[in-house]
């Protein structure tokens, strides 16, 4: 059983069709028994600058183990993963605007030349590189 969640603090297609895009993909190679995408919109000021330094990101946090498993019921206590990716440049996704995908953190159970270097370039690229890594973690 997959869990998934997306929270959208603004609406913003162009970055919850790439949330959406990274979900189903993984989804669909039933890789994983817990999965969870959220996306966070920037919010704008008239001079164009995000609220606090905030830019728009998701969040791809996953575990390869099923949560009857996790120790104490903790997501931390398996072999966890999180993944950011943002906008190459600028505060907010924009149409075919290269992304950023980097690995934040992940289990110590998770071998170390499962490391993911960070990567630049187009949402496809980074999806199909998120699940080869996911294969290979797994």
């Amino acid at each position: 059983m997959i869990l998934s969640k997306t929270i959208s603090v603004n609406d913003d297609a162009v970055m919850n069709s790439i949330a959406s895009a990274f979900f189903k993909s993984i989804e669909a190679t039933n890789l994983l028994p817990f999965l969870n995408v959220e996306s966070w919109q920037a919010r704008l000021l008239d001079n164009g600058y995000p609220v606090f330094g905030f830019e728009s990101s998701i969040i791809i946090t996953g575990s390869l183990d099923p949560e009857k498993n996790w120790r104490d019921n903790i997501l931390y206590n398996s072999r966890y993963f999180s993944f950011s990716v943002e906008p190459e440049s600028g505060f907010i996704f924009k149409e075919g605007m290269n992304i950023t995908l980097e690995l934040d953190s992940k289990s110590f159970r998770i071998e170390k030349s499962s490391d993911f270097p960070k990567y630049t370039g187009t949402p496809d690229e980074a999806i199909r590189l998120l699940i080869s890594w996911i294969e290979s973690a797994n």
